[in-house]
C-alpha cells in the first residue's frame, strides 16, 4: 500500500512563468523547426489549461545548440522546457539511453524546474521513440504533480502504469475505457491540427486543495497501530528524533514496487532530483545505475550541463521536533485526541523537515 502526504502550501496552482526553447543541430532554425516551436508552445499552453493550471508562457525561441549554452533566461522563469531536434537529441539524449527528463533543483518548489526531451524524427515508428507531444505532456504532468506537492515516489506510482500502456494505446491501437486514462487529443487554437497527449491525472486537475491526508493513511487500522507504537517509542526515548522522522516519512511516502520502475529512473541529487525516461528502442546504452555518477558542469556533450539553474546551497538537516508536536503526539498515543488532529500536525512536521 502506498501513502503520500501532500503539503497544503503546494495544493493550489499559482502563476507559474515558463519558457519553451526548440534547439536545432543546424546553424540556424529552418522554417519547419520554427513552426514546430510554435506548435509545441501551443500544446504546452493547452495542456496547462487542461489541468486548470495557471501558467504564463514567455515568447518561445528556436535556436542553434551552440547558442543554448550562451542563453540566459529571465529571473522570473520558473520552468524551462527544452526540446532538442532529432540530430542534437540523438547525441545528447538517445545515445545515453534516454528520451528526456524532468529536473528540479533546490528546496523551493516554486522555481528551478527543467524539462528536456528529444523530438522524434518525421515518420518515425511509435515503437522506436515516443511521440513528441505525448512525451512533452508526460513531463508536464510530472511538473504539475510535483509543483502541487506530490512526492517523486507518488508521481512514479501514478504515471508508470500509464506509460507502460503507451505502446498499446498510442503506438498500436485505441481501446475505449482502457486507453482513456492514457491518451487524448488536443487541437490548439491557430494550429489547425491534432496532437496526442497524455490524459491529465484527474485528481490533480483544478485549483482546489488536494487530499493531502489520504483516507488510507487515517483509516487503515494496521498503519494507525504501527504509527501509534512508533510514536510511543519516541515519547519514551527509545528512538531518537532523527529515527522517528525517518520512520514517519517512510510510512507516509513508501517506495513503489520494484517491478514498476522499468520506464523511469529517478535520481536523487545533493539538492534536487532528475526523473529520466529511458528509450523504448532496444540498444546498447549506459545503464541507469551509471547515471548517478554524473556531474552538472561545462561539457557540450553532457545534456545535464544545459540545465539553466544551479542547485541551492545545501541546508543542514534539522532533526528538531517542536514541543507542540510532542504534546500532540503524547495525547494521541494515549488516545485522548482524534487521529485527524494528530495527522494534521504530522503533515506540518513533515513539510518543515522535508527538502
Amino acid at each position: 500500500m502506498f501513502f503520500s502526504v501532500i503539503p497544503v502550501s503546494y495544493s493550489d496552482s499559482g502563476n507559474v512563468n515558463w519558457q519553451l526553447v526548440y534547439v536545432t543541430g543546424h546553424s540556424k532554425c529552418t522554417p519547419t523547426e520554427t513552426t514546430k516551436t510554435n506548435e509545441f508552445f501551443a500544446v504546452t499552453e493547452q495542456y496547462f489549461e487542461m489541468y486548470k493550471f495557471t501558467a504564463n508562457g514567455a515568447e518561445p525561441k528556436c535556436m542553434a545548440i551552440s547558442d543554448l549554452s550562451k542563453s540566459y533566461f529571465q529571473k522570473d522563469i520558473q520552468l524551462v522546457i527544452v526540446i532538442f531536434d532529432d540530430s542534437s537529441g540523438k547525441n545528447l539524449l538517445a545515445k545515453q539511453g534516454y528520451e528526456g527528463f524532468y529536473s528540479h533543483l533546490g528546496d523551493d518548489r516554486d522555481k528551478k524546474h527543467t524539462i528536456m526531451i528529444k523530438d522524434s524524427p518525421n515518420f518515425d515508428s511509435y515503437y522506436d521513440s515516443t511521440d513528441t507531444a505525448w512525451l512533452l505532456s508526460n513531463h508536464l504532468s510530472k511538473f504539475v504533480l510535483y509543483y502541487k506537492g506530490y512526492s517523486q515516489q507518488e508521481i512514479q506510482r501514478i504515471l508508470q502504469p500509464i506509460e507502460m500502456r503507451y505502446g498499446k494505446c498510442v503506438g498500436y491501437e485505441y481501446t475505449t475505457n482502457v486507453c482513456d486514462t492514457v491518451r487524448t487529443n488536443v487541437k490548439p487554437d491557430k494550429i489547425g491540427k491534432y496532437f496526442t497527449v497524455m490524459t491529465p491525472f484527474e485528481k490533480a486537475v483544478g485549483n482546489k486543495s488536494l487530499n493531502h491526508l489520504p483516507s488510507d493513511l487515517t483509516t487503515n487500522e494496521t498503519i494507525l497501530n504501527l504509527q501509534r507504537e512508533i510514536t510511543t517509542w519516541w515519547i519514551n526515548d527509545k528512538i531518537t528524533n532523527e529515527d522517528y522522522l525517518k520512520s514517519v516519512k517512510y510510512l507516509v511516502n513508501a517506495p513503489p514496487p520494484v517491478n514498476n520502475t522499468k520506464n523511469i529512473s529517478s535520481i536523487d541529487l545533493p539538492n534536487g532530483f532528475i526523473m529520466i525516461d529511458l528509450v523504448k528502442k532496444k540498444t546498447t546504452v549506459n545503464q541507469p545505475s551509471q547515471f548517478q555518477a554524473f556531474a552538472i558542469g561545462d561539457n557540450s556533450n553532457d545534456v545535464f550541463s544545459y540545465i539553466p539553474f544551479e542547485a541551492d546551497v545545501l541546508k543542514e538537516d534539522s532533526s528538531e521536533i517542536p514541543d507542540w508536536f510532542k504534546m500532540r503526539a503524547k495525547l494521541w498515543s494515549e488516545r485522548r485526541i482524534s487521529d485527524m488532529i494528530f495527522f494534521d500536525g504530522l503533515e506540518s512536521l513533515i513539510r518543515t523537515n522535508s527538502k
